[in-house]
């Protein structure tokens, strides 16, 4: 018998002699004795009684931790429920823009300490700053503290949302300072340093892209140097992209003008979008002190009596000798325009088509407004009329002599439904902060789904473009990706030709 299964036994007199050995597979018992049980002390079973407290001890806090989980899983299917039902959009949702590629961009600078919000934020596919001045020797920086406050606020605020919102910042666009970017562009030194730096500070801030905001050139020489300057921005971008494996391209965007009138013109524009993302056509100065009609107009009219000056003359314009339509966007106004010294002769039966008595001062004939101060300005909304030659609001004030022509939100649904007919590539908006604090303009041009409808090819045009454009058009080589095109240049001979 080992050790550990030795039996002791207690209060049995050390003198007396041992009990018989019962393990001895020898020993027969006899028929009076009774069999003996050797219990190994180490394997004995645990009582019953401590099995069940431990089991309970167990089972309370199992219990309470399935309960709690139950009930939070109720909780937040609850709240998930009332999420997705409620009224207010999802700020991380895609924009419904970006389903069919269409552009709707905002114009943002923070005038008046007007702050961006989130419910702007999420309606658009771009922004695109206007507080950076460039310099004379080629830098570009915040045109003063209150810009970059504006801008980081816009910045933060999209970060915070997640929202897809490309972010951009335009290169000085004050007229009178078009002269110092002429002067930057021009020479080889400040252009390489007006290229570093757009680079730089669009790394710094982690922004998306830039819009070259530039007076439109003229000559010759100015063509080239804007075509070269263009061009030696895309190749540093391209070499950005690599150095940081950017997986999405910098943005390039061009200021066009509302007018091209000469095929000098057409042929720059194709040879800029070689390089550029697309065109922000501005469509709201055909009628100023500036121009030489020397008459009164509405803001960006759609449709014109009055020679070319619409939207729809320019668009058509830009489609038919570029070919691409889905990287053309207008410009849209959040503002009024308040002519002063109007004349109202007998003669005349149209309502915003006027003469006016210049003054040297341009600033005095025409004054801009903000949607948000138009009552604070004296225009009561109520008087408005409706110029339907060129879908366009108006108010005339023949008493003072002053006319009002501006945007509301049936000449800006107007201008949405004809970029969907049309199939333009968007709108841009000048300027998102002139809005009101319901977004009443916004939330009218977002209420036009863009991509709705009658679907077209990406750059199909909707316009007829006549025979000489459509020729055109074919050109000699398709510029989006410089493939020689024989039978453009067959098609081309044979129509001279005939």
């Amino acid at each position: 018998m080992s050790e550990s299964m030795k039996v002791h036994f207690e209060n049995i007199p050390i003198n007396e002699e041992a009990p018989p050995d019962y393990s001895n597979p020898n020993f027969e018992t006899s028929a009076n004795e009774t069999n003996v049980l050797v219990v190994n002390h180490q394997s004995e079973p645990v009582p019953i009684d401590s099995k069940q407290s431990r089991f309970n001890n167990f089972k309370r806090p199992f219990s309470i931790f399935i309960s709690g989980f139950i009930l939070c899983l109720i909780v937040f299917l609850i709240l998930k429920a009332l999420s997705i039902g409620g009224s207010s959009p999802s700020p991380v949702s895609e924009n419904p823009a970006l389903k069919c590629g269409k552009r709707l961009i905002g114009y943002y600078k923070g005038y008046d300490s007007r702050k961006i919000t989130e419910q702007q934020i999420e309606k658009l596919t771009h922004i695109i700053f206007n507080g950076i001045n460039t310099e004379k020797d080629g830098r570009v920086q915040f045109h003063d503290d209150n810009a970059r406050f504006s801008f980081l606020d816009m910045k933060n605020k999209a970060r915070v949302m997640k929202s897809d919102v490309k972010i951009m910042f335009s290169t000085d666009h004050h007229s009178s300072n078009q002269a110092r970017i002429t002067e930057v562009i021009t020479d080889s030194k400040t252009r390489k340093q007006w290229v570093d730096s757009v680079s730089a500070f669009i790394v710094e801030q982690q922004i998306d892209g830039v819009e070259l905001d530039y007076s439109w050139p003229y000559t010759d020489t100015e063509n080239e140097n804007y075509l070269f300057f263009v061009r030696e921005l895309r190749y540093k971008f391209e070499r950005m992209e690599k150095l940081t494996r950017r997986k999405t391209p910098y943005i390039i965007s061009i200021a066009a003008p509302p007018l091209v009138s000469v095929d000098e013109e057409s042929l720059l524009i194709q040879e800029l979008l070689d390089y550029a993302d697309f065109l922000n056509i501005k469509t709201e100065n055909y009628y100023g002190p500036w121009q030489e009609n020397g008459k009164t107009g509405p803001c960006g009219p759609l449709y014109s009596t009055n020679s070319n000056y619409s939207i729809d003359w320019t668009l058509k314009k830009y489609a038919c000798k570029s070919e691409m339509v889905s990287r053309l966007n207008f410009v849209i106004l959040f503002t009024g325009a308040t002519w002063v010294k109007v004349n109202d002769h007998s003669s005349s039966t149209d309502g915003v088509y006027k003469t006016y008595e210049k003054n040297p001062d341009a600033s005095s004939t025409v004054f801009w407004t903000p949607w948000r101060k138009f009552k604070e300005n004296g225009w009561n909304l109520t008087l408005t009329s409706w110029h339907n030659a060129s879908r366009t609001p108006y108010i005339w004030d023949s008493e003072n002599r002053k006319l009002f022509t501006f945007e509301n939100e049936r000449s800006l649904i107007e201008k949405m439904k004809y970029a969907k007919e049309k199939n333009i590539g968007g709108v841009s908006i000048d300027h998102v902060e002139f809005d009101d604090d319901s977004n009443t303009l916004l939330n009218a041009v977002t209420s036009v789904d863009m991509c709705s409808g009658e679907k077209f090819e990406k750059d199909e045009i909707r316009y007829e473009c006549g025979r000489s454009n459509s020729v055109q058009s074919y050109f000699i080589y398709n510029s989006a990706d410089w493939k020689f095109n024989f039978l453009s240049i067959f098609v081309l001979f044979f129509f001279n030709f005939i």
